[in-house]
């Protein structure tokens, strides 16, 4: 056996073996060239003892540090695949969808903006219909004729903030709303002011409503039957009690209706003085505690009512809730 062997770096006699290639040739070693082999089929690869795997901790360090790890110079090792920073992986995430987000919102913006320019010139949307509601001293003609609005012209055309100060420039109207109806209708709603008095303001009769604010001129298109109002001196103070004042009036059962009232004078010295144009009577009843002074001026007028004596009555007083009645001598 000892004497068969070939002892190292002995060169043979005989170069080539019976397959005619060289005998000292050395065959060649198979590589792995992917997973499975060509042999074996069903056989799992072998990996080399020499591989080694790159540490998932070692990688992300080197990602954190921008380092790029490397590989031993082994030709015939595999190594596993190195997985990702979650960290790295979370931002792209985020990065992502901040852009679709951006791009969805782009198309939106120009989605709208080509519908706008379509609906600002489409015919479908040509104001056919302006309907006018809540007003009473106003017309809908001189309505419509303040808020700018013209039948023909595109519904998105027009502007609701310059119709809306349009309409209140009219001092009836305190209020209003207007509102699109699609495709072709407009409708506008309007709150006039309530005329309470009449006064009377560099020679000419003004409508006020309960706060005393001017309204407009009296006219003869708009006329109102209303009592009269003068503000004597210290009368401005009791403007703030003037509603509530009238209101009392209408519901105290006195034997006249708010009507019949021709004239009120406010004033600090008399306090509210009402004047009955029928009987031609004046009542006046102080300021302090005047629901209470009211209510006893009702008493006594209705007694008189009663007895048939108020003919001969000119003034009637309440202050501090005792009454005093001043007859015609």
């Amino acid at each position: 056996m000892a004497m068969n062997r070939q002892r190292q770096g002995d060169i043979p006699h005989n170069t080539h073996s019976k397959t005619g290639k060289p005998a000292n040739e050395q065959p060649k070693k198979r590589r792995f060239l992917g997973f499975g082999s060509a042999d074996k089929k069903n056989e799992a690869p072998r990996i080399p003892q020499n591989t080694r795997n790159v540490s998932r901790k070692q990688a992300a360090a080197d990602n954190r540090t921008g380092k790029e790890k490397k590989r031993p110079q082994n030709p015939g090792a595999v190594y596993a695949p190195r997985r990702a920073d979650p960290a790295v992986r979370h931002r792209a995430n985020v990065a992502a969808a901040v852009a679709g987000s951006v791009l969805c919102s782009a198309g939106l913006v120009f989605a709208i903006y080509s519908f706008c320019r379509w609906a600002v010139t489409s015919d479908y949307f040509t104001l056919k219909e302006i309907r006018v509601t809540g007003n009473v001293h106003v017309s809908a003609e001189e309505v419509i004729r303040l808020s700018g609005l013209e039948s023909g012209r595109n519904i998105f055309s027009v502007s609701l903030a310059d119709a809306e100060r349009g309409i209140l420039s009219n001092h009836w109207i305190s209020s209003v709303t207007i509102a699109r109806t699609l495709p072709s209708n407009v409708s506008i709603g309007v709150t006039e002011r309530e005329p309470k008095f009449w006064v009377l303001r560099d020679h000419t009769l003004y409508y006020i409503d309960k706060d005393a604010n001017l309204i407009a001129p009296l006219e003869s298109d708009s006329f109102v039957s209303l009592p009269a109002l003068e503000i004597g001196p210290g009368g401005e103070n009791m403007l703030e009690d003037l509603d509530a004042f009238m209101e009392k009036v209408r519901t105290a059962k006195l034997p006249f209706d708010v009507g019949q009232i021709s004239k009120l004078r406010l004033s600090a010295a008399n306090g509210f003085e009402l004047y009955w144009e029928k009987r031609r009577l004046v009542l006046s009843l102080d300021v302090e505690d005047w629901e209470k002074n009211l209510a006893a001026l009702a008493s006594v007028i209705n007694d008189l009512e009663k007895k048939k004596e108020i003919g001969a009555v000119r003034e009637i007083s309440a202050f501090d809730g005792k009454v005093r009645v001043q007859r015609d001598n």
